[in-house]
Formats: C-alpha cells, sequence, structure tokens
C-alpha cells in the first residue's frame, strides 16, 4: 500500500497537480541517482536535468522508454548523457527550457496503462488513466522543438529515428546500430513467442470501462497528441 502511494504522490507532483515546483521532485531524484548508480541501463549523473546532457527522452510509463533510451546509447559515444526515465512532465519541461534536445514518446493509453499496471502491481487499473490524463495534460503546450514520437513509429523505425535526430543535433555518434533492435527491448522477443496472459487479461479489463470517463478523455488526449502535425507515426 505505501509503495502505490508513493507512486501516486510522485506522479501528481511531477504533473504539477500538487504544485509547480521543482523542489518537490528532489526526494525522487535523490532516490532515483542511487537506483540509476545501481543500474546499467543508466548514469547515475542522468538522475537530474542537467546542461551536461546530451538529449533527454520521456514519456508515460509502458511507451517504448527504455527501448528508445538503449537505442540511443548504443550508438552515441560512450559516457554521453541521455535525461532518460523520468516520467515527470516538470522534469521534461525543465529539460526543454534549457534548450535540451528532446523526445516526447506517446501511446495508445489503453496499450501503455495495460503495461504500467502489469508490472506496477500496486497502481489500479482506472488509477493509471488519471495519471495518462495528467501526465499529458501538462504538456498540451509543448515547444515545437521537441519531438513527438509514437510507439509504433520507436519500434519500426529506431534506427531512423537516432539517425535523423542524431544529425538534427550533431550528436556524439559511435557505432552502426544492429539490424534487429528487438535486443533493446527484451519484452519484444517475448511478445514474438506469444500474447502475455496477463497482458490479455489486462486488455479484457480495459475493455470492459471502454465507457468510464477517464478511458475516454485519455484516449482524446492521445489523439490530440498523434494527430499534430510534426508528430512522427
Amino acid at each position: 500500500m505505501l509503495k502505490k502511494q508513493r507512486t501516486l504522490l510522485r506522479f501528481a507532483l511531477s504533473s504539477g497537480a500538487v504544485g509547480n515546483n521543482q523542489i518537490a521532485m528532489l526526494p525522487y531524484q535523490i532516490t532515483r541517482t542511487l537506483f540509476f548508480a545501481r543500474t546499467s541501463d543508466a548514469l547515475w549523473q542522468e538522475a537530474r536535468i542537467s546542461k551536461n546532457m546530451a538529449m533527454q527522452i520521456d514519456g508515460f510509463p509502458g511507451s517504448s522508454n527504455s527501448f528508445l533510451t538503449r537505442t540511443f546509447r548504443a550508438s552515441l559515444r560512450p559516457g554521453t548523457l541521455i535525461g532518460n526515465h523520468y516520467h515527470s512532465p516538470i522534469e521534461f519541461l525543465a529539460g526543454v527550457d534549457i534548450g535540451l534536445p528532446s523526445i516526447l514518446v506517446i501511446r495508445d493509453p489503453r496499450e501503455a496503462v495495460n503495461s504500467w499496471t502489469r508490472r506496477w502491481k500496486g497502481v489500479p487499473l482506472l488509477d493509471g488513466f488519471a495519471h495518462y490524463i495528467r501526465f499529458h495534460k501538462a504538456l498540451l503546450d509543448l515547444d515545437e522543438s521537441v519531438t513527438v514520437c509514437d510507439f509504433n513509429y520507436v519500434t519500426k523505425n529506431g534506427k531512423l529515428l537516432v539517425k535523423d535526430f542524431s544529425e538534427k543535433y550533431n550528436l556524439p555518434l559511435n557505432e552502426d546500430l544492429p539490424e534487429d533492435l528487438s535486443v533493446f527491448e527484451p519484452r519484444n522477443q517475448v511478445r514474438k513467442k506469444g500474447e502475455d496472459p496477463e497482458t490479455l487479461k489486462i486488455a479484457d479489463l480495459i475493455n470492459q470501462h471502454r465507457n468510464d470517463s477517464r478511458v475516454k478523455e485519455a484516449a482524446e488526449l492521445y489523439q490530440q497528441f498523434y494527430t499534430r502535425e510534426n508528430t512522427l507515426k
């Protein structure tokens, strides 16, 4: 229960729903620093937005944040700092404000919330949609300099995205990527073998709640981002 409450509070704070102040995010940045120091997927210096970063990638949980971060990390010079996995509009917008090349990944809420709540067992399904709404509402007025990518574009055109984005912002490319990018997302390899029963179960629950106002509003918000002229899709 405590983990669930901490998770819900963090999302409320990070979207500006409970005070629009980065100071409120400091405890989470400290926790993130400790976590990043232990994982092979990130560097501890990436736990907070800074001008030392080459770029930043963010999106609602379950939107291929890990896949895209690993793909860029494999192609850029070792040690290149990439802002990643904040899942925080306040921090993402702070990166945009200081001029970091920025990518926002979007995904159909039925799929993103399915992925997130499947892995975070303490988050109730409809709360997942409420946080999807809060996250994306906070980013509706994004600067046009931000590259917005749909999940399907990212997973199908990852190499092209890395090449175009890196050339646009003169990022320090190091080596060519492998043809099969699924190595950067182990869950993709599981999906090739067939749908996960838990995924199907949650999809059925979402369908049962399809007339809930939160499910409908989340879908409408996704369409607002998806139908933007410059969204990669």
